[in-house]
């Protein structure tokens, strides 16, 4: 077995992250690594994903979510061709820091008895892709962050100058 694992601080509350990672239909606007995604993030569910490597290969598989624990971590596996020959788990993880900050982490476990023989050409692509996941994903979080946190200060000073007025 072979297992990756990249993260990032992201300074906006976990909910934001949390919101922003399970919208899957909105992959495609956001995420330079998994391409497209379908499905519901709900335990047992099959997703469709397509993840793009950086090297411009495109896979297509389709895992079931395994695990999800409410702005904690989801997870979800699948393999290739048939169990056994190429698998793979994909962990997603959120370790609150504070109200406005979180690390997101992602893991990812590869199994199976190609691994071995094609990690090479895809271990080092699969991380380059998981960092620019994180990278995108934290400014698409951030970006909603400081939008709220704007919207938040608009409203209490037009409280207030109602009030004065």
């Amino acid at each position: 077995m072979k297992e990756l694992t990249t993260e990032i601080v992201i300074h906006a509350d976990v909910s934001l992250v949390w919101n922003t990672l399970i919208n899957l239909d909105q992959y495609s606007e956001w995420n330079p690594f998994i391409r497209e995604a379908s499905g519901k993030i709900k335990e047992g569910e099959k997703l469709g994903i397509v993840v793009s490597l950086p090297s411009e290969s495109q896979y297509e598989f389709n895992p079931i979510v395994k695990n999800v624990d409410f702005l904690h971590e989801v997870t979800w596996k699948g393999n290739f061709w048939v169990p056994g020959v190429f698998d793979g788990e994909h962990i997603f993880e959120f370790d609150v820091r504070g109200k406005e900050t979180c690390v997101f982490r992602q893991r990812v476990k590869f199994s199976g008895i190609l691994v071995p023989f094609i990690w090479d050409k895809i271990g080092s692509p699969c991380r380059e892709g998981s960092n620019k996941m994180n990278q995108k994903l934290k400014k698409q979080a951030e970006a909603m962050a400081i939008k709220s946190r704007a919207e938040s200060i608009t409203r209490s000073l037009s409280n207030k100058i109602s009030k004065v007025s």
